[in-house]
């Protein structure tokens, strides 16, 4: 999400300021692939990290 091409704690960040601040709307953050962006991503994006 941040462009760097690895999936780490930078993005888990970007991802939750964006959701707080009302500003994720870039395809990118829609890491569960419903088509809406919500604590399910974050949560997707979570167990990505955590399953390394």
């Amino acid at each position: 999400m941040n462009g760097d091409g690895r999936v780490n704690g930078r993005d888990l960040s970007r991802l939750v300021l964006a959701i707080l601040l009302g500003k994720a709307t870039a395809p990118a953050y829609d890491i569960d692939g419903d088509g809406r962006i919500s604590h399910h991503d974050l949560i997707a994006l979570i167990r990505v990290l955590t399953s390394r």
